[in-house]
């Protein structure tokens, strides 16, 4: 089903309203303050269109503000409203399952950096990743007139792109950022624990598409080496080979011929 509440772009009308303190123009200032940062318009048409009331639901409910996904619909629903209006007065609600689940969305934010020494960017990056951001990478390149650089990435949610650009402009010497908007295949993530010589150890799988991977958590593992005095690399491999086995009596034969 839908992963959240999705709003169009708000219509807020045009004009002026009649309150206890006079005529106040539309759209009202409680309405305007509730919705910053949220897409919305003023349009044609004379009266108030969205109130305060209405404004603090969509800011609250809402999780993404955009036009409508692609979607199979389930059911409808509309609500009408009694002033007349050149267009019909009323709020319509869909509710349906997202077509593009298969392919969430994603923000990269790239730039060159040959200023900062590593110790400087090791930093930022811990910083983004406390702040959102989903991973950081830097890659060594060669920029104008010879200069040794890194090219320094930063992925993050759509609904993180303006604070984490920030962010990166705040914390490293860039003075841009090139911002690519990414759509992508994934495999669907799931933790599992199983129970090792060594104690628990969480497992991290990936699924779909008929593949199934996994490998345990490297913190659960590194934990385990130092509490044992056993190389990582030891603990790593039987808490994998553990896993395989756990896996393989909960996993009926015909499912692991597939």
């Amino acid at each position: 089903m839908l992963g959240g509440i999705v709003v169009s772009p708000i219509h807020l009308g045009n004009g002026q309203v009649r309150t206890s303190y006079g005529m106040v123009p539309v759209p009202m200032p409680a309405t305007v303050k509730l919705l910053e940062g949220i897409p919305c318009y003023c349009g044609d048409i004379q009266g108030e269109l969205c109130t305060p009331t209405g404004a603090a639901l969509l800011a609250r409910f809402g999780k993404e503000f955009c036009a409508m996904p692609p979607m199979t619909l389930l059911s409808t629903g509309c609500g009408m409203g009694t002033r007349k209006y050149p267009a019909a007065n009323c709020v319509r609600a869909f509710w349906g399952e997202r077509n593009d689940q298969g392919r969430p969305a994603i923000v990269e934010l790239c730039c060159h950096i040959d200023d900062m020494t590593a110790e400087a960017l090791a930093y930022a990056g811990e910083r983004l990743l406390a702040l959102g951001a989903l991973d950081v990478t830097s890659a060594p390149l060669v920029m104008k007139k010879g200069r040794a650089g890194i090219l320094f990435t930063v992925l993050c949610k759509p609904a993180d792109e303006e604070r984490i650009a920030h962010a990166v402009l705040r914390e490293t010497s860039t003075s841009g950022i090139r911002v690519r908007h990414c759509s992508k295949y994934i495999l669907t993530p799931s933790i599992r624990t199983i129970e090792t010589n060594y104690g628990s150890i969480r497992i991290k799988c990936a699924d779909g598409a008929g593949i199934h991977r996994e490998k345990p958590e490297y913190e659960d593992v590194a934990n385990a080496a130092r509490q044992t005095s056993v190389p990582f690399q030891q603990v790593w491999e039987d808490a994998l080979f553990a896993a395989q086995n756990t896996r393989q009596q909960d996993v009926s034969p015909m499912e692991l011929s597939r």
